[in-house]
């Protein structure tokens, strides 16, 4: 009809949210974000759990005269004036001596009582043998005891070969590369011979011309960790 009206209805349908679940829809959410922080809060518990437990029981056992000075509840902490080196290096009640761990030698030498010893992969006279050994910031070695020559027969291996030491002739007696002389009671007589140089064959000190061709040992002392 001309003129009449018409008025269209803007409600919401019938099948929107009512207001009692329009309200229940945040009050899921905040319970779902309490969850997750929760669930968040536990997990970082078990994680900072597991980390003490892994310390408590990574730590290796000590011995009560070998470890250094403690401070802390357990005993379980360095002191604050106690070192890495004094701690791994600092010697027994009944030896002034640092332990083995803290004596160095340099790559392909050998750690034998408080010494250093390397066997020569070549060959060649004793001069050449001593001024190897020099070069190397060392000596052909020089032996002080027994000990030492037990060392020796175990850098010189299963060789039958033998093998020059800092040991050499003079007009009356042998005396080695450090001015000290060749004690015959420890080591043996050795018969003075006009250039003949000193030589290790297991497990005997013999000599031989010092013209000859052997491989040699030398020695030097190790680096300590710790003075």
């Amino acid at each position: 009809m001309d003129g009449e009206i018409t008025y269209a209805d803007l409600r919401h349908p019938r099948g929107g949210l009512s207001p009692a679940k329009r309200q229940h829809v945040p009050s899921v959410f905040l319970k779902a974000s309490v969850l997750g922080v929760m669930v968040v809060v536990v997990v970082l518990l078990l994680v900072g759990l597991s980390i003490c437990v892994f310390q408590k029981t990574a730590r290796p056992a000590c011995a009560p005269q070998l470890c250094p000075e403690t401070r802390g509840r357990k005993g379980t902490e360095l002191s604050d004036s106690t070192s890495i080196e004094e701690y791994f290096c600092q010697s027994t009640r009944n030896s002034s001596a640092a332990p083995a761990a803290c004596l160095l030698c340099p790559l392909f030498w050998k750690l034998l009582g408080d010494r250093c010893y390397r066997l020569s992969k070549e060959k060649g006279n004793w001069t050449r043998a001593r001024e190897e050994c020099e070069n190397e910031q060392s000596q052909l070695v020089v032996l002080r005891d027994k000990a030492e020559q037990d060392y020796l027969q175990e850098v010189a291996g299963a060789e039958v070969q033998p093998v020059w030491i800092g040991l050499k002739a003079s007009e009356k007696e042998w005396q080695w590369v450090d001015g000290s002389s060749f004690n015959t009671t420890v080591f043996g007589q050795l018969r003075v011979k006009h250039n003949h140089c000193g030589t290790f064959k297991n497990p005997k000190v013999e000599d031989d011309a010092c013209t000859g061709e052997h491989q040699w040992i030398c020695q030097k002392e190790p680096l300590p960790l710790h003075p």
